[in-house]
């Protein structure tokens, strides 16, 4: 009688037989194919491309930003420094509708300017403490009105103010 070896347990089992009478190896399964080194080259690219575009990303937000509302030019000027090079943004009083001053559901604090043209524009944002006499002299000194919002939430999911 012919015999073929089990890859499992190397036992001797008939040729005929689809399962070792000692471990119960299946010989019709199909052995898993390895992966070999396409897959690595693969996974390798891929890591890769991403630690490209997350490096892109790093590289392009800027290290520094001053935001200076000027009096003597009239305007808001933000000056932006990446690692490579400088960028400045005016946005005169003139183009300046009104001011707001947003406390968020999560507590945090911002100071706006929307413009003629409808955009809303960031001036500052702070986790810690209200901007609201900041916003409410510069209010003042550009003229404008200034919108106080308050999205906190309290107790019951209240907003922080309201009455029940």
């Amino acid at each position: 009688m012919q015999t073929k070896t089990c890859p499992s347990c190397e036992a001797e089992v008939p040729v005929a037989a689809s399962r070792c009478k000692e471990c119960f190896h299946d010989f019709n399964e199909e052995p898993p194919r390895k992966s070999g080194p396409i897959a690595l080259l693969a996974a390798f690219a891929a890591m890769a491309v991403l630690s490209a575009g997350a490096v892109w990303w790093v590289l392009s937000q800027p290290i520094e930003t001053h935001i200076l509302v000027n009096e003597e030019s009239h305007a808001v000027e933000f000056v932006r420094q990446y690692r490579d090079h400088v960028e400045t943004e005016s946005l005169p009083w003139a183009e300046v509708t009104r001011l707001q001053h947003l406390t968020t559901s999560t507590g945090d604090f911002e100071l706006a300017v929307y413009m003629t043209d409808g955009r809303r524009v960031v001036i500052e944002a702070n986790k810690k403490a209200p901007l609201v006499m900041k916003a409410r002299h510069y209010a003042a000194m550009m003229d404008r009105p200034l919108e106080e919002i308050s999205k906190a939430k309290g107790f019951g999911g209240q907003p922080v103010g309201a009455t029940p």
